[in-house]
């Protein structure tokens, strides 16, 4: 039952996620990214359906990541590796650029 629970709750995030018009990135408990909607596409250079699900070891193919300063950041310091790592959310801003080209500035002072 709890997977199909699951199998649900993704569903209906990815309806959402493709409804905004913000970037939206969609990672399961594992760390891997099962869904970006078409305003992320933009960015990134290549669909959802084009690219399918990347493991959190190959976001890194996609985008890189840094700090607001320019430093890099791995994603273990980001949001989601720290929420797989310690079962917490953690809120900081961020920037990723995606290997298409084009940054976009994310978080609370995005």
């Amino acid at each position: 039952m709890e997977r199909r629970q699951r199998h649900l709750v993704l569903i209906a995030a990815r309806s959402f996620a493709a409804k905004l018009a913000t970037p939206t990135l969609i990672a399961d408990a594992r760390g891997n990214l099962v869904y970006y909607n078409e305003a992320a596409a933009r960015i990134i250079g290549r669909s959802h359906t084009d690219v399918g699900d990347v493991p959190a070891s190959r976001w890194a193919e996609l985008f890189a990541t840094e700090t607001p300063d320019g430093e890099p950041l791995p994603l273990e310091r980001m949001p989601p590796g720290i929420a797989l790592r310690e079962g917490v959310g953690e809120r900081f801003s961020f920037r990723f650029e995606a290997r298409a080209g084009g940054w976009l500035a994310c978080g609370p002072g995005g």
